[in-house]
């Protein structure tokens, strides 16, 4: 195997070890915050379910490889890092996408310019989505009746939906890594390996971060969350568009909150969040090129 070919495997597998960390907390962590989802059962779950999303729905992200080279994995590899280790749920989705256009100098920058009008398109339906929905969900519950039995029914739903957020970012983010290693089995059972390893070994800072540090997760809170973001991040596959799970949860988080009695997210942590996200783009874009033009 030639050294370039290991290296990227390396560095694929990096990127799926520090990405299963991060995306803990996002997928699992607002029905682990409800209470109605034990930590081990949702860990097991994750683990299951976005393996399962990489591997049968995620070749639909194959479209957005367009430069898979080690520059454009170095790339990554350094924004990923650092949010890991401090429990950042930060998507990598922005960084991977982007260090490819820097990786090539610069060009495909309409690319860029696509993805970001479809990106803010998306987060928008988020936020529309977000309080539409729970504005039924509370019109929904009021009229159920027994408190037990919505319970019940909320019990049931958010585990469902659970399952299915994990799947959708399985095949969304997931399957757009694994996409950098299709042609290697080698590849994919190493990335697998980091995946599992990732989740099961860097977990806590992430899920507590989603889990508890908000003020409050309802259980209505979640299943919005839930609900709009498996729609919203479906969609982007298809598209074979990557979407950062953890902006398109925590924006449908916020704006839930706009219906509900108390808010969860301040406006300025909100901002603030969605600062730190956006500012991957330029970064991954200027170390690509910083490393191209090295090169």
């Amino acid at each position: 195997m030639a050294l370039s070919s290991l290296v990227s495997l390396v560095l694929v597998s990096i990127i799926a070890f520090f990405s299963s960390a991060s995306h803990v907390g996002i997928c699992v962590g607002p029905a682990v915050g409800t209470g109605l989802l034990r930590r081990n059962l949702a860990l097991a779950l994750y683990v299951s379910m976005v393996l399962l999303g990489a591997f049968t729905q995620g070749v639909a992200m194959s479209k957005a490889v367009f430069n898979p080279s080690i520059c454009s994995l170095t790339t990554t590899t350094a924004v990923a890092v650092v949010p890991s280790i401090l429990g950042i749920p930060l998507s990598l989705n922005f960084a991977l996408y982007t260090s490819q256009i820097g990786c090539s100098l610069g060009l495909g920058i309409e690319r860029l310019a696509y993805a970001s009008m479809c990106w803010i398109a998306l987060l928008t339906l988020t936020a529309m989505l977000s309080t539409a929905t729970m504005s039924f969900s509370r019109a929904w519950a009021s009229g159920t009746g027994s408190i037990l039995k919505a319970l019940r029914k909320c019990s049931t739903l958010l585990f469902i939906l659970t399952t299915a957020m994990c799947f959708v970012v399985g095949a969304n983010t997931f399957g757009f890594i694994i996409q950098f290693v299709r042609g290697s089995l080698l590849g994919q059972l190493l990335a697998i390996a980091s995946m599992v390893l990732g989740s099961i070994t860097l977990y806590r800072k992430s899920l507590e971060r989603v889990a508890y540090r908000f003020y409050r997760i309802g259980v209505l809170h979640a299943i919005t969350c839930y609900a709009v973001s498996v729609v919203v991040v479906e969609v982007a596959t298809l598209l074979s568009l990557p979407l950062p799970a953890s902006l398109t949860v925590v924006t449908a988080l916020y704006f839930s909150g706009f219906i509900a009695p108390f808010r969860m997210i301040s406006c300025k942590s909100y901002v603030s969040y969605v600062a730190v996200q956006i500012v991957s783009i330029p970064i991954a874009l200027s170390i690509g090129f910083a490393l191209s033009a090295i090169n």
